[in-house]
């Protein structure tokens, strides 16, 4: 029994899925946090500036973990372009109220078809 689950944590930790089971408050490299969002499959609720150049994005997994993240702007804005990721929050069982939702709903009914 001891010898599957060393078995099982050393292949874990091969394919890169110990990276996203110990999230915490720090600075990515580019690579390691996309292997991140596709282990967690985080998706952005939203972004904004927070300086001239720096992004600040709020991700979201499917179990309502909420994830903030800072990082500089590329020059062409693609935020997957980004030298490094630093993860600056994680917030856990995240619920919304009621109100929320629908100014949220309101906010992408306005925003449909719209380039930003």
């Amino acid at each position: 029994m001891k010898k599957i689950i060393m078995a099982v944590v050393i292949s874990s930790m091969l394919s890169g899925s110990a990276l996203a089971a110990d999230l915490e408050l720090k600075c990515y490299e580019n690579k390691d946090f996309m292997r991140v969002i596709d282990e967690l499959d985080l998706v952005t609720v939203y972004n904004g500036l927070k300086a001239p150049s720096k992004i600040t994005e709020i991700m979201m997994t499917k179990d309502r973990r909420l994830v903030t993240v800072e990082y500089d702007k590329a020059d062409d804005g693609n935020a997957f372009k980004a030298k490094q990721y630093c993860v600056i929050g994680i917030l856990d069982s995240v619920t919304f109220n009621d109100s929320v939702v629908e100014f949220l709903y309101n906010m992408l009914e306005k925003m449909r078809g719209q380039k930003a």
